[in-house]
């Protein structure tokens, strides 16, 4: 992007037109390389004895290559690795010497985005926010209860001390709420594309009238041609024009979170 395209897009952003979607890649620690999901893994493993062994996981994929090998190794039962899922997170991300990753921080001091979405399933985007102004929460998960089913509030706009923040992949919980591997990514790109159950469809549909800022998202080989533009490999960010022409996507998928620093 030149400096003329990044002026067009902070211009946007600060008149509400742009939506970031934060994914995974934001979660890294102090040094801006190494993944939190990594230590999350870390955790996960350890509780059934087993360790990353000399074969590093992919960066970034990590979870969903731990669950792969404890379902095939026969170790744990895909049930039961959710609510180990939810407290390895919670026991990285709850540590006295855990540190905000940087990115999430930088993100969340944006005070002109009003409506955000996370692909991650932790509360750190949350987390962060809260300590500058109120944050509603809306989880889209297939089998959330009924009575936790949520919306955008039709208000939400005159609600200038709250932002509204989306789990599109839901929220971590001891129960199979939120995606931990690529069939539950699947899963829940399909129930959304279906308009299956608890699909915030206001929220959706706020969405398709503003252009989205992908930042950090790292996108399952077998549903990202599908779910979102693909660049060349360490290129810049680039405005991608929606379908209808109406909405674009500034895909920072592949920028570094040093990039990701919006000012």
């Amino acid at each position: 992007m030149n400096e003329a395209s990044w002026r067009r897009l902070l211009g946007q952003i600060r008149d509400g037109f742009v939506v970031p979607i934060a994914g995974c890649r934001l979660l890294v620690d102090a040094d801006g390389k190494s993944s939190v999901q990594a230590r999350v893994v870390e955790e996960l493993l350890s509780a059934y004895g087993e360790k990353i062994g000399d074969e590093p996981l992919p960066p970034f994929r990590e979870l969903n290559e731990a669950v792969t090998r404890l379902r095939a190794s026969g170790a744990a039962r895909l049930q039961d690795l959710y609510a180990d899922v939810d407290a390895a997170i919670r026991k990285v991300t709850s540590a006295k010497d855990f540190v905000m990753p940087v990115p999430i921080r930088l993100l969340s001091e944006i005070t002109d985005f009003r409506l955000f979405v996370t692909l991650t399933s932790d509360d750190l985007l949350a987390r962060s926010m809260r300590s500058r102004r109120a944050v509603n929460e809306i989880v889209h998960a297939p089998k959330l209860p009924t009575s936790e089913g949520k919306d955008l509030p039709p208000d939400w706009s005159q609600r200038p001390g709250e932002v509204q923040l989306l789990y599109l992949l839901g929220k971590s919980r001891p129960a199979p709420m939120f995606a931990i591997h690529d069939e539950d990514f699947l899963e829940y790109a399909h129930n959304v594309i279906s308009r299956g159950s608890h699909v915030p469809t206001v929220f959706l549909g706020e969405l398709q009238q503003r252009n989205l800022l992908l930042i950090g998202c790292n996108f399952p080989d077998r549903v990202g041609s599908s779910c979102a533009p693909r660049d060349r490999p360490g290129c810049c960010p680039r405005r991608r024009k929606g379908a209808n022409g109406s909405s674009s996507r500034w895909d920072l998928r592949k920028a570094s979170p040093a990039s990701c620093e919006l000012q």
